[in-house]
């Protein structure tokens, strides 16, 4: 089923019978991005409470209903999505390789790197029929606020077979590495830019002694001309 507009969504406010009804329908459109049964769901739970009169009590309900522990267990919808991607591999293939191609994409959508509708690409298949992402301008993103919260990268990583989970532990190791020595690198850059600063300010001293010392009087020397004419000594007879 096609996922609800904003103004798809509005006229349900009057099953909800209060007067800040449009801003709460907003608040649950902004959760759940239109998606039919968790918005009809979540104006069901805000129906039966009158008390519910804000977008925080909103975020509540939400909270409540998707974000508890075992709330993926326990939601029909939630359940659902999540054994569509973890299980139902294809003839011939086995289950850790169907886990592995269907999570690998996914952790490329959820971290908003460009992921092709392609529909020859059986991956995208897997994620579209679980419900779990949308297409947008030919892209794939991860259908709503609920999903992109319930389903994160921990998520991912708890359900990646073991030896991707090595592969991706082995390359944020690597990565660590990398942007270690570039830190090394670039001290190492600082100290030496640092000494050469030094040496030339004193070789720029130095430069500056031979200077001024070209431009002072000679020191008197005694008992020579300078000391006999202050004594008179070569004074007119």
């Amino acid at each position: 089923m096609k996922d609800f507009t904003l103004e798809e969504v509005l006229p349900l406010a009057q099953g909800l019978d209060r007067k800040p009804a449009v801003v709460l329908l907003k608040w649950v459109f902004f959760w759940t991005n239109g998606h039919p049964y968790l918005t009809q769901s979540l104006c069901a739970e805000i129906a039966v409470d009158p008390k519910v009169q804000t977008g925080r009590e909103v975020d509540g309900i939400v909270a409540r209903l998707f974000f508890v522990p075992k709330a993926r267990e326990r939601n029909v919808n939630l359940a659902d999505v999540a054994n569509r991607m973890l299980s139902g591999p294809s003839e011939g293939q086995s289950p850790a390789g169907y886990r592995e191609e269907a999570l690998s994409l996914y952790r490329q959508v959820l971290t908003g790197d460009p992921a092709l509708d392609d529909e020859a690409d059986r991956r995208v298949g897997v994620l579209k029929l679980s419900g779990v992402t949308r297409t947008e301008a030919g892209q794939l993103q991860v259908r709503n606020r609920i999903y992109r919260k319930v389903f994160d990268r921990r998520w991912v990583e708890a359900n990646l077979p073991e030896a991707e989970i090595r592969r991706l532990r082995s390359e944020a190791r690597t990565e660590a590495k990398k942007r270690r020595q570039a830190e090394q690198r670039e001290a190492e850059i600082r100290r030496l830019l640092d000494a050469l600063q030094r040496i030339r300010g004193q070789n720029c001293n130095g430069a500056d002694d031979r200077v001024y010392s070209g431009y002072l009087p000679a020191s008197p020397v005694p008992g020579g001309a300078h000391a006999r004419a202050q004594n008179g000594a070569d004074r007119p007879a």
